[in-house]
């Protein structure tokens, strides 16, 4: 599916959290190296690890290097936000380790991606564009694939217990497309602007 979706500034204000979006642009990862995660060999859920992950200096990030940008990193489900975003994020107070660093084979930092160990409950994050696919019986992962019967977008949702669980920086309980959903609080989704807003469940 493919959705143009526009959040307006009162959509923002009433907003109580933000799931990211595909970014505009992307970075290259390098041929050579491969950006690992901790995959299931069943049914091939990939979760972040503490390693690095690995970029080329070059294309949007060479262009933007001095912006409050960002950028998807090719191959993987990671966002790359520049060193300047991330910098004016930490200077509103959002803490420093939810930033991980995306380095060049020379160690040089390009940029940072989201990193948390807050995973919100169990169905607290609710997308009705994607439907149960399995829970697998290997690592017990639940995963979560596109609803190809719907032909339009239904807005997110958090419940009131996902609120209360949220931190600035967190994780989807369950898998969508291979991958955790990163939600973000209103104090983080003020700068990046690469959000859909999550309105609280009130059914």
């Amino acid at each position: 599916m493919d959705y143009d979706v526009k959040v307006s500034d009162e959509e923002f204000e009433k907003a109580k959290a933000f799931v990211l979006c595909f970014p505009e642009y992307y970075c290259e990862e390098y041929e050579d190296i491969e950006n690992e995660y901790s995959e299931c060999e069943s049914c091939h859920s990939k979760e972040k690890t503490n390693s690095l992950f690995y970029a080329q200096p070059k294309g949007y990030i060479k262009k933007h290097e001095n912006d409050y940008g960002f950028a998807g990193l090719d191959g993987t489900g990671e966002l790359l936000l520049l060193p300047k975003l991330v910098e004016k994020l930490k200077k509103s107070g959002v803490d420093k380790k939810y930033f991980q660093p995306i380095i060049s084979k020379s160690k040089k930092i390009l940029g940072y991606t989201f990193i948390t160990d807050n995973i919100l409950p169990q169905k607290s994050y609710i997308d009705e564009n994607y439907k149960f696919e399995n829970q697998c019986e290997k690592c017990e992962r639940i995963n979560m694939t596109e609803n190809e019967n719907i032909f339009y977008f239904i807005p997110k949702r958090i419940t009131e217990e996902g609120i209360k669980n949220l931190k600035d920086v967190n994780k989807t309980y369950e898998f969508y497309d291979e991958y955790r959903e990163i939600i973000i609080s209103k104090k983080v989704g003020e700068y990046p602007k690469v959000c859909v807003n999550l309105q609280t469940d009130v059914r």
